[in-house]
């Protein structure tokens, strides 16, 4: 159950009180997608996990704060365009946005899931065009983290996967391939990891950029029998 509550919020960067839409708790029915986007119901809730200021535009899971790097690059004319940008849908806008300044102060793993978020709002609008400049976008800037030692999963596989998939949804199905072959030469992978990766290479020869969840993948119990309907 999602429960959700308003709180009045204090801009960091400008001042502006208004109440703003909070998650106090949330579930999900079921596992995630092949990139981590969780089911419901707390996928339901993405719309609120950043907050935007609509006086300065300042956006931030939370606005209440923020980095003092932040606030002059809120204030500067370059980010006050980029809120209007016509390439991302306005209803994530906010997402980009927070995207945006996290890639400006140097933050680029966060960046990437930020813009990955971005996609997951294009995919729930059916906006297939954004989705993809908005993981073309992810991807771009982990591999920009990378090069800096930033990290943006806790593991090298879950890394690859995540990769592997968001690749694969863009249509660059080569890259997709590459990254998902890598994966399975490291050792010791999750049994979940693996099925997915195998799940990859099936999807990526039939050139599918749909999403697919975990539930595909879910072994029968024990002494439980399987049959096809």
């Amino acid at each position: 159950m999602t429960r959700l509550d308003h709180d009045s919020c204090v801009c960091a960067v400008c001042g502006e009180v208004r109440l703003h839409t909070l998650v106090s708790s949330s579930n999900q029915l079921g596992p995630p997608d092949f990139d981590t986007r969780p089911a419901e119901m707390l996928r339901g809730t993405l719309l609120f996990w950043v907050m935007e200021c609509l006086s300065c535009g300042y956006a931030a899971p939370g606005i209440q704060a923020a980095d003092a790097r932040a606030i002059p690059i809120v204030r500067s004319p370059e980010y006050q365009h980029f809120r209007s940008n016509p390439g991302v849908r306005e209803d994530a806008r906010r997402f980009a946005c927070y995207a945006f300044l996290l890639e400006k102060i140097e933050q680029f793993a966060d960046a990437g899931w930020a813009w990955l978020h971005t996609a997951w709002m294009c995919d729930d609008r059916d906006d297939p065009d954004g989705a993809r400049h908005a993981r073309a976008e992810a991807i771009r800037l982990w591999k920009r983290g990378k090069s800096a030692g930033q990290s943006f999963m806790e593991k090298q596989i879950e890394e690859f996967a995540l990769v592997t998939d968001v690749l694969r949804r863009t249509g660059d199905f080569d890259a997709a391939r590459e990254a998902c072959l890598e994966a399975l030469t490291l050792d010791k992978i999750p049994g979940p990891v693996e099925d997915m990766l195998r799940r990859q290479l099936t999807l990526i020869q039939q050139k599918d950029t749909a999403a697919h969840s975990m539930a595909e993948l879910e072994r029968p119990q024990e002494g439980k029998r399987v049959t096809l309907n």
